[in-house]
């Protein structure tokens, strides 16, 4: 087991890849992971509001294919350091895109995702059909993330739809074998009471957690994350 980082400190995979960094890097942050290298979280916002998989690793590095899988984790980091200023970039510009998350093409530079149906050759050489692809848009529970973290305080008024829809979040948490990172990504900007709801609601929650990191080769992630919850849980 071990935490894997690049050369400049960015959290990769096993194998150097560094798709998952920002949500690693979020994650790892939020847990209060212990880095065993340092590295400067806000370098993921790879220009002004926009943020980016990896900082500098080819592929990842294009602010054209984060998803909302990466966000969540990566705002929940940037929180927990109190970079809200980061936040409120991401959140304006996340604005300007009609609440849709940045993920416009898929992972190889120039292949734009169509909201019509459409063919196309995927990394694998794999020809895919599809009836709508397009960048992944947010909901409510998303939005007090960028909420909460931005100090945007005029926009409080929102959280009890907001609440409504991350209780629905926690619901679709619960499953066999599904991942935890995002859910707890979000429960760290409600009340502690969210996040013992989460627990009583979806009691094989660690069990998932060790599941994902685990099998990554990476447990240090999952005690880290198990400590933060339930720390947070006992708050």
């Amino acid at each position: 087991m071990a935490i894997f980082q690049d050369n400049k400190g960015y959290p990769v995979e096993s194998h150097n890849d560094g798709g998952d960094s920002s949500m690693r890097a979020g994650m790892g942050t939020l847990s209060g992971l212990n880095w065993p290298k340092p590295f400067n979280l806000a370098d993921f916002e790879i220009q002004w509001g926009w943020m980016t998989r990896h900082p500098t690793q080819p592929v990842w590095s294009s602010p054209l294919n984060s998803s909302r899988d990466q966000l969540v984790p990566y705002l929940a980091g940037l929180n927990q350091i109190g970079r809200n200023d980061v936040i409120r970039r991401l959140a304006a510009w996340h604005l300007m895109r009609l609440g849709l998350c940045q993920n416009f093409q898929r992972d190889k530079p120039g292949t734009w995702k169509l909201p019509y149906p459409s063919t196309y050759v995927n990394d694998r050489g794999e020809t895919v059909t599809k009836a709508f692809d397009f960048a992944d848009p947010t909901l409510p529970n998303h939005w007090w993330c960028f909420i909460k973290g931005g100090h945007l305080y005029p926009l409080y008024v929102l959280y009890p739809i907001c609440l409504l829809f991350a209780l629905l979040s926690i619901y679709s948490s619960i499953g066999t074998g599904k991942e935890q990172n995002q859910v707890i990504a979000e429960m760290s900007f409600h009340p502690t009471w969210m996040m013992r709801l989460y627990v009583k609601w979806n009691p094989s929650w660690n069990e998932n957690n060790a599941l994902y990191w685990v099998s990554r080769g990476e447990k240090e992630y999952s005690d880290a994350i198990a400590d933060y919850v339930n720390k947070r849980c006992l708050q």
